[in-house]
């Protein structure tokens, strides 16, 4: 078993041993302290950083994410693997915007797993996370529960496409551009001019994929379109979150 193979079980392995760590302290603890953590460094970092062919850590482009064993097997079931999973973290504060995106791709024939990143600023964005890493798998969790979803509850068709795109990388063929992959947004809010009054006390987030078909019509009523047997069926969502069909 080479070096990165270790790492990538160590890394899982680190993970899940976390998980039963949250999961204990839940019923067994009052979460009354927090921990300052860097969003990049200690909430992003640990689930999507890069390791190279050693299983070393890099700063850019590598061969893998370090919990690539969870990402690879999460909707495996569908026949979706790791290489069709982009995400694209966004943070927005009072000083502009940054993003990080989150991918793999081909380059001359080898699969790559890449990091861009529009952040030229060394300014650190942290969040005062309940008892600390452990913490964090609140957060993580969500992540892994929007991943399950899409393999529960999107269309067959929209499944289809990510599983055309998956085939890019088993043939190992840049030119092929079929199908489409999963692509997961999270955004965290420190100017949250919606809520002014917790702006400085809270961080707003938001997790959300593009598997769905929403469109937003009728004075902000969003609309699921999707078709069946030719025809195309509406599930309208309002404001106050009722749902009719």
């Amino acid at each position: 078993m080479n070096r990165l193979k270790r790492k990538l079980i160590a890394n899982l392995q680190n993970y899940l041993r976390e998980r039963q760590s949250f999961i204990a302290s839940i019923p067994t603890m009052d979460p009354i302290w927090t921990a300052p953590l860097s969003l990049t460094g200690y909430i992003i970092k640990p689930i999507l950083g890069v390791l190279n062919n050693e299983g070393e850590e890099v700063d850019d482009n590598g061969k893998c994410p370090f919990l690539f064993l969870l990402f690879d097997n999460i909707v495996r079931s569908e026949n979706i693997r790791a290489c069709a999973i982009k995400f694209l973290v966004k943070i927005f504060s009072r000083t502009g915007k940054r993003e990080y995106k989150y991918y793999f791709d081909i380059d001359e024939g080898q699969i790559q797993y890449k990091v861009e990143s529009n952040n030229t600023s060394e300014q650190e964005f942290k969040a005062a996370i309940y008892l600390g890493t452990s913490g964090c798998h609140a957060f993580y969790s969500l992540v892994e529960n929007t991943l399950r979803n899409i393999a529960r509850h999107s269309s067959k068709k929209a499944l289809e496409k990510v599983q055309e795109y998956s085939k890019k990388f088993t043939n190992q063929n840049e030119i092929f551009n079929s199908g489409k992959p999963i692509l997961i947004t999270i955004e965290f809010h420190y100017d949250d001019n919606e809520n002014e009054e917790f702006k400085e006390d809270f961080i707003k987030v938001k997790i959300y994929d593009n598997m769905g078909e929403w469109k937003k019509k009728n004075n902000g009523i969003w609309v699921l379109e999707e078709k069946e047997n030719g025809k195309t069926k509406h599930l309208n969502v309002k404001k106050n979150y009722e749902k009719t069909i």
